[in-house]
């Protein structure tokens, strides 16, 4: 009877841990399908930089944070799309990157440029734009069928 009891929570045991592994895998594995996107160039030889951004899902709508450090905020143009975010921003004044090399020697960069897909479609007549110490801080309801 007491082996029993310990088989059964063993197999109870084995069968979570197995269950929290599939997790993991599948967790890894979104990941691995994301690097595609990391190894394409996060700027253009025509002067446009990509910024950093992040999307928080907060229930009813995605809050998406964009990094535009020396972008000159009068300049933030931010249109939505069913299922994208296309942001525009000119930079205070020109950056070049001299020690890249001589191959990017002449590249200068004068504005941010990304359009930010998302997981779900969004009500781009919900979205608010708000200016926070050199971050763009967009709010997009979804659109719940």
């Amino acid at each position: 009877m007491r082996l029993e009891r310990l088989r059964r929570r063993m197999m109870r045991f084995m069968e979570e841990l197995r269950e929290e592994l599939e997790r993991e895998v599948a967790s890894i594995l979104e990941g691995l399908e994301n690097l595609e996107e990391l190894r394409r160039p996060m700027w253009s030889p025509t002067g446009s930089l990509e910024p950093l951004y992040k999307i928080e899902d907060i229930g009813d709508a995605y809050r998406i944070l964009v990094d535009l450090p020396r972008a000159n905020e009068a300049t933030l143009e931010v249109r939505a799309f069913e299922r994208s975010i296309e942001l525009r921003c000119k930079l205070k004044s020109n950056i070049r990157f001299e020690e890249w090399g001589t191959r990017y020697r002449n590249v200068q960069f004068n504005e941010y440029r990304t359009t930010i897909e998302l997981p779900e479609t969004i009500d781009p007549k919900t979205m608010k734009v708000r200016w926070k110490r050199g971050f763009a801080e967009i709010i997009v309801k979804k659109i719940s069928y």
